[in-house]
């Protein structure tokens, strides 16, 4: 059979039509969000300081306003300019307090609700694509963690971990579209309006967008005229809150991607790497410790991190390894003398996989063409691997169960109705090696999600997380510090008056030392103190204290770093040296600036850095 001919088997027909969803399933997916919920809960209940990010501290305050008196227009709430989500959760989270209360506990369910969103698309998805078997496993993995998918499931972001749920809805639809009986434009419209939003969201969406996008016209070509004209509709209306953001501020939107594809001055500390440092990292840093964030277990014993982070990835790797031959051998010769309906439903449940495998493809390309680096110091250094993480969970689990139900059925052959699952070439093909093969694949799979649980639980039980909690004057600093991300270098002016229309003058004061962190870190990224001179001439005195105090913190900071040798910056001596000048000159700068203002604006210490226990956010004078 020709490839053409292996490939047209994947056209419409009742038994690749995807499954539908019955009683069982209801049950089944309830018991797993109840089991994920009271985790998430506990977590919160014993190990809160774990689960904190510090930018959530901006959420808290902007969801305060939202509920009592708004400072600035609803659309001025968007943490930063290139992720709508950020505004989305805020919204959430106002929602959520206005009906149980304006508490942190509340505050933080909105992204453990959000989280059992994206749980309950992931097993519906796995469950219409392959079976209930493989829904259930991939849905273990996602309640198991990993550390780094459990942490950012913990926290009110709307960045790249949240990008999941609309990434998950992305693959679903397509799906729908190839293996139903009709092909409607409404459902192309779902898809475009899915697509734009989630590209509203985060950026990250599109990652997924292109790996559907080269899916479907590999198994199908170019859509139809009526259909792409569809999709292209719902695009465009998923994309006008993106449209009215950034005709508002100048296309802002679209400076992170410059700064990815190396133009622009990013904040971010990526260090250089070639295409083959990335991807050695990739594969032995940053799934088998980033994804578990063992850097941050000090509760276990350097063998016993070396143990899980093992136990995490290998059988990871093995089985997107596995399930990347099986998805290769889709345009390969079927056998002859295999009955046409299992030939076609093997292309089928191949051809599935598909989605989630070209999708890691497109994520390491990604990596490899992108200015990105992970520096592999914190957790906010992996956010971005969450989604790889999470999707890689489904082949996973396809291999694993393939492998349990050979091992079942006690036969040489393959189970009634069940597609023949190849390793390497005839490798374990004898009826003797195939029962050995799946306990393999059983103890694997064990280990594989009894390391992401002792992960999580050694992660929530001692991260030490940023010492704050969600409390009002810190979340004014921060928003300080994202009002610098959101109009550097040329319209600081907007940040100004944004900073001036807070009512509390210990707030105000609080938003212009995080403008002043931002400016340090801009000095810190391009060394140019002309930037800081131009800015600093349209202010008061009291807001010049302030953003010298914010400069006067990053810089003693990020010296106390270097002095630790803990910049992970700094790969190399040389960049070191560059990055410790230029922190003393601005620590000199900032010290003597201070010295010569008035006594009287010297009140607020530059921030908190122990909040003991579970409290209420409040303010502190």
């Amino acid at each position: 059979m020709t490839e053409v001919g292996r490939l047209r088997l994947i056209a419409d027909g009742p038994q690749q039509a995807l499954d539908r969803l019955d009683r069982r399933d209801g049950a089944v997916l309830a018991a797993i969000l109840l089991a994920f919920v009271a985790s998430r809960i506990l977590w919160l209940a014993t190990a809160q300081a774990s689960s904190i990010y510090w930018e959530e501290t901006y959420r808290w305050i902007a969801a305060n306003e939202l509920l009592h008196r708004p400072f600035h227009s609803l659309a001025t709430y968007q943490a930063d300019p290139y992720q709508g989500g950020s505004l989305l959760m805020i919204l959430l989270a106002t929602g959520l307090m206005k009906l149980f209360g304006q508490t942190a506990f509340v505050m933080k369910m909105t992204a453990v609700l959000y989280s059992c969103a994206t749980l309950a698309v992931l097993y519906v998805l796995a469950r219409k694509a392959f079976d209930r078997s493989t829904a259930i496993v991939a849905s273990a993995g996602y309640l198991a963690g990993p550390p780094v998918a459990a942490y950012w499931g913990l926290t009110l972001m709307g960045s790249h971990s949240e990008s999941l749920l609309p990434s998950l809805v992305l693959i679903l639809l397509s799906m729908r579209l190839l293996w139903s009986r009709t092909r409607t434009h409404a459902t192309w419209a779902a898809l475009g309006l899915t697509a734009g939003l989630g590209l509203w969201f985060c950026y990250t969406t599109g990652l997924t967008l292109a790996a559907c996008a080269l899916v479907w016209v590999a198994l199908r070509g170019l859509p139809r005229p009526g259909e792409l004209a569809a999709a292209v509709a719902g695009g465009v209306l998923g994309m006008l809150p993106w449209l009215a953001y950034n005709v508002h501020e100048g296309f802002t939107g679209l400076g992170r991607v410059a700064e990815m594809f190396g133009r622009g001055q990013p904040l971010d500390l990526w260090v250089p790497q070639t295409t083959a440092q990335k991807l050695w990292l990739l594969g032995v840093r940053d799934i088998p410790t980033g994804a578990t964030l063992l850097f941050n277990a000090p509760l276990l014993s350097a063998p016993a991190v070396i143990a899980l982070a093992l136990a995490f990835a290998v059988p990871l790797h093995l089985g997107v390894l596995v399930s990347l031959l099986r998805v290769a051998l889709l345009v390969a010769p079927a056998d002859p003398v295999a009955p046409a309906d299992r030939i076609a439903r093997d292309a089928t449940l191949r051809a599935r996989e598909a989605f989630f495998i070209v999708y890691l493809g497109v994520f390491t390309g990604f990596l490899c063409v992108s200015r990105f680096s992970s520096a592999g110091a914190a957790p906010v250094d992996f956010r971005l691997y969450v989604p790889p993480l999470v999707l890689a969970l489904v082949p996973f689990a396809v291999g694993v169960v393939r492998a349990v139900r050979r091992l079942c059925a006690h036969t040489p052959g393959v189970a009634a109705g069940e597609p023949a699952l190849p390793l390497v070439g005839r490798l374990g093909a004898a009826p003797v090696y195939r029962p050995l093969r799946a306990m393999a694949v059983g103890v694997l799979a064990a280990a594989h999600l009894g390391a992401s649980t002792v992960a999580t639980v050694s992660f929530a039980a001692g991260h030490a997380g940023s010492n704050i909690w969600l409390e009002n004057l810190t979340g004014y600093q921060m928003q300080g510090v994202l009002l610098h991300v959101k109009y550097r270098p040329d319209r600081l002016d907007r940040a100004d008056r944004i900073a001036r229309e807070i009512g509390d003058p210990t707030a105000r004061f609080r938003t212009f030392i995080g403008i002043g962190w931002g400016l340090a870190l801009g000095y810190r990224a391009s060394g140019d103190f002309a930037i800081i001179d131009a800015y600093l001439e349209s202010h008061s005195e009291e807001e010049k204290m302030a953003l010298f105090q914010g400069m006067r913190w990053v810089a003693e900071t990020m010296l106390k770093s270097l002095d630790k040798g803990a910049d992970p910056a700094c790969a190399t001596p040389a960049l070191a040296d560059e990055a410790r000048k230029r922190m003393e000159k601005l620590h000199t700068r900032a010290v003597g600036q201070i010295a010569s203002l008035p006594q009287r604006f010297r009140f607020v210490s530059a921030i908190p850095t122990t909040l003991p226990g579970f409290i209420e956010p409040r303010d502190r004078k």
